[in-house]
């Protein structure tokens, strides 16, 4: 399942991020994280994670993502194997590659771009995802985030103008199987567009009886 989730930071904060990123000297070579055959069509610039600033706004942007009813509904997490923040400046691009089964001791199942960005500001840089159903071309609006199965071959266009920003990240989910996650997500969001009403309490226990049951046998 691929979901866009929009807004996933307020104005406030993705100002400030944006602030953050625009230091080129928190920035290193993209090939420190890159594996044998990525680093072969890899080119773009990522944010120290020691730097006290990033550290510190990876660790509100990982919390910001556990508290987000969408994200955890669509991706049910057991914990993030990695976040960091990327530059694709003029010239830079990421070729097709797939993310790796494990990152840091944990399995990956879902990846996900955070968008930093506004989208008229840089040209180039999209984020294209293909699977068996064919190629999917996204750009996502500053804030707004693109969450898909981790083994997706993916690729980021060359930027030709401007600079890309935005966080990437990887986690582990309580829910192992993909169509199981998604049969969860659209049973969160039907019961959410059923309101809390007298009439409708009966369907609503209703449902939360069978999310109940789904959960006990398909989470790890």
């Amino acid at each position: 399942m691929k979901i866009a989730i929009d807004s996933i930071i307020d104005q406030h904060r993705l100002l400030a991020l944006q602030a953050l990123l625009a230091d080129p000297a928190i920035y290193q070579d993209g090939l420190v994280t890159a594996g044998t055959a990525a680093a072969d069509v890899k080119q773009n610039q990522q944010a120290d994670a020691n730097h006290l600033e990033v550290r510190g706004a990876l660790r509100t942007l990982q919390q910001l993502l556990l508290q987000h009813t969408v994200f955890q509904s669509a991706a049910r997490p057991a914990g993030f194997a990695r976040l960091m923040f990327n530059r694709f400046g003029p010239g830079m691009a990421y070729g097709l590659h797939n993310d790796g089964a494990v990152i840091d001791g944990k399995r990956t199942d879902l990846s996900f771009t955070l968008f930093l960005s506004a989208p008229d500001s840089y040209d180039g840089g999209e984020l294209v995802l293909h699977d068996v159903s064919g190629s999917a071309t996204i750009k996502l609006a500053a804030g707004s985030l693109m969450l898909y199965p981790a083994g997706c071959l993916h690729e980021v266009k060359s930027v030709t103008r401007g600079e890309r920003l935005a966080l990437v990240g990887w986690l582990q989910s309580r829910v192992r199987c993909p169509s199981q996650r998604e049969v969860l997500f659209n049973l969160e969001s039907v019961l959410a567009g059923i309101a809390e009403t007298e009439d409708n309490r009966n369907q609503r226990l209703q449902l939360q009886q069978v999310r109940g049951a789904l959960l006990r046998m398909w989470m790890d």
